[in-house]
């Protein structure tokens, strides 16, 4: 596992992890660093060959950069990726993506064109949108294709009840956190 501390956050130590076998394991966590997304070029280079499944990287600079090297690594399965800067440029890098089940991209400037990016061909179970106030009922009607959703959260947004009550006709067994409420 590839986890970095606050005080241990430069591309050197990822890359001191890398060859020493970390990225095996599947997980790579930068939350709360400043390692910024070109540190994932390098990451990614090599580190295509590991088998990485999940990606921290919430209250980091991951952004724009690290984003257009996710399709280095397609059997990801989940991306935390929280206030870190993502906006609707960023999010072309998950078209490459089939294998998404939880994607969090809470507090970041995302709107429903960024959205358009994420493919109904994942099989996405969990997707945290909340603190995106791009994000609104055209979103959700969108989102009326992903079928294997189970959770979505549009808390803080601009979706309005209504279209959240027809996201919850349209996807019966999704449960919908909106307005600090679930439906």
């Amino acid at each position: 596992m590839v986890v970095l501390s606050s005080e241990s956050h430069r591309l050197v130590d990822v890359l001191k992890m890398k060859r020493s076998g970390a990225r095996n394991s599947g997980l790579l966590d930068i939350n709360n660093t400043e390692i910024y997304g070109k540190g994932m070029a390098a990451f990614g280079r090599e580190g295509a060959k590991a088998p990485l499944k999940i990606i921290h990287a919430s209250s980091s600079q991951f952004g724009y950069q690290g984003f257009i090297h996710l399709n280095e690594f397609p059997e990801l399965e989940e991306l935390h990726i929280s206030g870190s800067s993502v906006t609707d440029g960023s999010m072309g890098g998950l078209t490459g993506q089939r294998n998404l089940r939880v994607v969090r991209l809470g507090g970041n400037m995302i709107s429903d064109a960024g959205v358009k990016m994420l493919s109904p061909a994942n099989p996405v179970v969990e997707l945290d949108l909340s603190k995106n106030q791009g994000v609104s009922d055209k979103c959700l009607q969108r989102l009326k294709s992903f079928r294997e959703l189970k959770s979505l959260n549009v808390d803080d947004t601009s979706c309005s009840l209504k279209g959240v009550q027809t996201q919850k006709k349209a996807l019966p067994d999704c449960e919908i956190q909106f307005q600090q409420q679930r439906f």
